[in-house]
């Protein structure tokens, strides 16, 4: 695996995450196994510290205002461009299942986003219906992956 990929494959999980989680509740602590391995140095990022030079696409299947699950990965959209500023995020709304969102998310990759991001699995077949055409790209949505 790429460390290209993997640094995608991590903000897609770092995103979903985002989405789910409550900075109000701390997490508990988890000991380490007794037989835990060794600590490795994770891959070198091909992007700056900042994220630069990574491009993120975000489809939705309908308003990012909804009130509800969109909003909240908006949110989490919000908070990861926070912390990472050079990261360039294009987002597509209202792109419900189907020719539409086909056609956001070959626009999309075609910008050259190396990760697009649907924020919901009702995206699954329209991912896989075009990601064979463009396989620099990757695609994730919230209930799969698909590299």
């Amino acid at each position: 695996m790429t460390a290209k990929r993997l640094g995608a494959i991590v903000l897609a999980l770092s995103l979903v995450a985002a989405a789910c989680g409550d900075d109000d509740t701390p997490a508990p602590a988890t000991p380490a196994p007794a037989t835990a391995a060794p600590a490795t140095d994770p891959p070198a990022s091909p992007f700056g510290a900042d994220g630069s030079g990574l491009k993120v696409g975000v489809l939705f299947d309908g308003p990012a205002l909804d009130g509800g699950w969109n909003e909240s990965h908006g949110a989490a959209i919000d908070r990861v461009k926070a912390l990472y500023p050079g990261i360039e995020i294009t987002r597509i709304e209202d792109a419900n299942p189907g020719q539409r969102a086909q056609l956001a998310l070959e626009d999309l990759a075609s910008q050259g986003n190396q990760l697009i991001l649907a924020t919901g699995s009702s995206h699954t077949a329209d991912i896989q219906t075009i990601n064979a055409d463009f396989p620099d790209t990757n695609f994730a949505t919230v209930g799969d992956t698909i590299l």
